[in-house]
């Protein structure tokens, strides 16, 4: 089993068209508005859960009707929900206003539940990542949690610590930890917070890669935003780059996909390379389906 640590985020995305004009037509505001159920744990559970692993989720939502609605859509998912806390108080919601091209032009975050994912919350949990190999750890939840999350795990013999930062936040929460790690997939902004550098180039990518790999890092998926990933084990190292080019802006959850990618791969005892194919290919299915149906 694979057990995930992360948050549970309704995303409330509201794109503004514009008006029809003309003869028998007011002139007005035309608003589409779609709301998903996501947030790195979420996400990063639900996918592994799609592809056929055994995946569990140890997370906080609220009491609302938001907080129910994703718990029965993780459930319907196959995802063991015994980890995940019901806490008084809101379930932690993203709002963005979108211009006609899908790009955010106002975002705003409350983030009030993923501060209540508290070591306590995770202990609660501690019969899930007993039964698991593999435990995931989205950089969104406090620092603390991280910490007491990978010390609970190293207590193991034999768990693997798979790590998403989630945010460039997010790697500096992880930043004394990064050797606790079995294997992190950050995006090249959140790689360059975790290595200090910047990462403009395929050789400072293959500079980063080395870095992580001297910290103790087995395992190094980074992705870049429209332009592919490169991974890393070992002596073994590549970029792959997407077949399409995508024009759709929104790329939200596309990192998710990759993680939970990394982590089955790792269960099927995969290579790297063969790791960072699946993933790829997964991440583009995802891209391209969004494309394809023309979302907000």
């Amino acid at each position: 089993m694979i057990t995930v640590i992360g948050g549970v985020e309704i995303s409330i995305k509201v794109k503004t068209l514009v008006p029809e004009k003309g003869e028998g037509k007011k002139e007005g505001t035309v608003n589409e508005i779609k709301t998903v159920c996501g947030g790195g744990g979420f996400n990063i559970a639900g996918n592994l859960a799609a592809s056929g692993q055994e995946a569990a989720l140890i997370s906080a939502v609220g009491k609302d009707i938001l907080g129910r609605a994703a718990l029965e859509e993780l459930k319907e998912a196959g995802v063991d929900t015994r980890g995940v806390a019901v806490l008084s108080g809101v379930t932690p919601v993203k709002t963005e206003i979108l211009n006609i091209l899908g790009d955010a032009e106002f975002t705003g975050e409350d983030k009030g539940l993923l501060q209540r994912i508290t070591p306590e919350v995770i202990d609660a949990g501690r019969e899930l990542i007993a039964a698991s190999d593999i435990v995931v750890i989205d950089g969104k939840i406090p620092a603390d949690s991280i910490r007491y999350a990978a010390e609970l795990c190293e207590k193991e013999e034999g768990k693997r610590i798979f790590f998403d930062p989630g945010s460039v936040e997010g790697s500096g929460r992880a930043a004394e930890l990064t050797g606790s790690f079995h294997g992190v997939m950050p995006g090249r902004m959140e790689a360059e917070a975790m290595t200090g550098g910047s990462i403009l180039s395929e050789d400072q990518l293959m500079e980063a890669g080395s870095l992580l790999t001297g910290r103790g890092v087995s395992k190094i998926i980074i992705t870049m935003k429209g332009g592919g990933l490169y991974y890393k084990e070992g002596m073994t190292e590549g970029i792959l780059r997407p077949e399409r080019v995508l024009s759709f802006a929104d790329t939200s959850g596309a990192g998710d996909v990759v993680s939970a990618a990394v982590a089955e791969g790792a269960a099927l005892g995969l290579d790297i390379e063969e790791t960072a194919k699946r993933a790829m290919k997964r991440a583009a299915d995802f891209l391209a389906a969004l494309e394809d149906k023309k979302p907000i």
